[in-house]
């Protein structure tokens, strides 16, 4: 087990198994877009 100590008011997200240009780059641009739009909020 990992521990993580972070500031109050600071939040942490876990994101995986996002199967980023699968199962072709043309068809996983429009989900990388969302994950990337998501991770700059």
């Amino acid at each position: 087990m990992i521990t993580i100590n972070i500031s109050d008011n600071k939040k942490v997200y876990f994101a995986s198994d996002q199967h980023l240009g699968a199962p072709t780059a043309a068809a996983s641009f429009p989900r990388e877009k969302k994950f990337v739009a998501w991770l700059d909020t």
